[in-house]
């Protein structure tokens, strides 16, 4: 009899000691993980960082130095950083909807956002000085899992990103975050109170928004009319 308690104290020694092993093995991977998470968005981060760095240099030289002859180069820099940033765009979704947030995530956000105000800025200008032929989206969404609007919002969003292309510039904005000043200042101005709610060019739509009401404000906005008007 003793003899049995024995093994099976053994036993469960042997299962307990199996299973904090695999417990440890498996925090020590999952923070491995959390590190490679922030190391692969933080270069993300860094990179569109030097990308609108230059962005910046590139436009102060072209409006102030050469503006009207330059009108091809800042289109060019314009197309360039906009497929940059929608490349980022989908790269950080997908891998941010592969695993938790980090620790980092929140500043790696916020540079994320001013890059897309900035490109945002940028645009106008472009269209200003060298009447480009693009359409400025802010689309202002909520991540609470009970704001379903914002998420049918962005569904519409993306299929007339995918119909428009580049002539259609869309820049998400995360309702709740706040740790980036510009975000009340954004809101502040255009009276943001609801999600979702869409600014096109200075038109503003609050709530769910249909595709074709979007198309109709959209199209109004260019001088000569792209076929996606017409369809």
């Amino acid at each position: 009899m003793v003899e049995e308690r024995k093994i099976s104290y053994k036993r469960h020694l042997i299962a307990f000691l199996f299973t904090a092993g695999v417990f440890t093995i498996g925090l020590l991977l999952g923070l491995l993980l959390t590190r490679e998470r922030t190391s692969y968005l933080e270069d993300i981060a860094d990179k569109e960082k030097l990308g609108y760095e230059s962005l910046q240099l590139q436009y102060i030289y072209l409006t102030s130095v050469a503006q009207e002859k330059n009108c091809q180069a800042l289109i060019s820099t314009l197309d360039q950083s906009t497929d940059n940033l929608e490349v980022s765009r989908k790269r950080l979704e997908n891998y941010i909807a592969d695993g938790s947030t980090t620790q980092g995530f929140e500043l790696i956000k916020r540079n994320y956002i001013l890059s897309e105000l900035r490109l945002w800025l940028f645009a106008k200008t472009a269209r200003d000085t060298c009447d480009v032929e693009n359409v400025r989206v802010l689309y202002f969404y909520s991540n609470d899992p009970k704001d379903t609007e914002s998420r049918t919002q962005g569904v519409i969003l993306t299929n007339l990103k995918d119909s428009f292309k580049d002539k259609l510039l869309i820049f998400s904005l995360d309702n709740d975050f706040m740790d980036e000043p510009m975000m009340g200042i954004l809101k502040s101005t255009y009276s943001i109170m609801d999600t979702p709610t869409i600014i096109i060019e200075d038109k503003k739509f609050i709530g769910l928004t249909t595709k074709d009401d979007l198309i109709s404000a959209i199209c109004t906005n260019f001088k000569v009319k792209p076929i996606e008007c017409s369809i």
